[in-house]
């Protein structure tokens, strides 16, 4: 027996109790995980449809984007003035990424 809040309770229904709501809150855990691991593939699944409604546009802008790091200029100066050309954020940033993981390799 243990003494808590005042009254006199067996060990075993103190771990029972604990082991219960250790239980009940790994079961939401791994729902709301679940939850925001599909929000999550949602979003990519939008983003590249997006990336490939806009695919022509997509490679005219890989291409300058190319062109203008072999010349060296940064991409932060690129990235100006791509989006002082109307260009989106996320089509510009897919294409450094691309970019990117193409010259990790």
């Amino acid at each position: 027996m243990v003494f808590v809040f005042g009254f006199d309770v067996p060990v075993i229904e103190i771990l029972l109790v604990s082991t219960v709501v250790i239980l009940i809150t790994l079961v939401f855990l791994a729902y709301y995980i679940r939850r925001i691991l599909q929000s999550i593939e949602n979003l990519e699944k939008h983003l590249g449809a997006h990336v490939e409604k806009d695919k022509p546009n997509f490679i005219r802008i890989e291409k300058y984007v190319r062109e203008h790091l072999s010349r060296g200029l940064s991409e932060k100066k690129i990235r100006e003035h791509l989006q002082s050309q109307g260009w989106e954020n996320l089509i510009i940033s897919e294409v450094f990424n691309k970019i990117k993981e193409e010259s990790r390799r």
